[in-house]
């Protein structure tokens, strides 16, 4: 599914499944989410979700496809991802003078300096 969809009408005009095989597709069944899911197993084939809905625009989607918890769950793992990229980027840029530089930090964080504490648990040493 290309937009998403955000009331009962286009819920209604939307066909899932629709293919060479089976050109008309299926209509959207109501009582369940309007999120169009692949196939266990089967790859590239596409069905309505079997979720009940109630969450999200006119309550259309189940849970798991609610758009907002969508965008919230994605945007978690974007920042999860970019604190890491960022460690690793921090890691690779410091190269041959990384061991030397990070054992001068671990000395400072053990003599109480805040910032050396900071770093050593920001880049998660």
């Amino acid at each position: 599914m290309k937009t998403k969809i955000t009331t009962l009408e286009e819920a209604r005009a939307y066909r899932y499944c629709a293919w060479a095989g089976m050109p008309k597709g299926s209509p959207y069944c109501e009582g369940f989410c309007c999120e169009e899911v692949t196939e266990t197993g089967r790859g590239g084939l596409y069905h309505q979700c079997r979720s009940k809905n109630g969450h999200g625009p006119a309550g259309l989607y189940c849970k798991r496809h609610d758009p907002a918890v969508v965008e919230k769950r994605e945007a978690a793992t974007r920042e999860r991802q970019n604190k890491k990229w960022d460690a690793e980027m921090l890691k690779a840029k410091l190269g041959y003078h990384g061991p030397v530089l990070l054992a001068f930090v671990k000395d400072c964080a053990a003599a109480g300096d805040a910032k050396a504490v900071k770093l050593i648990a920001d880049l998660d040493l």
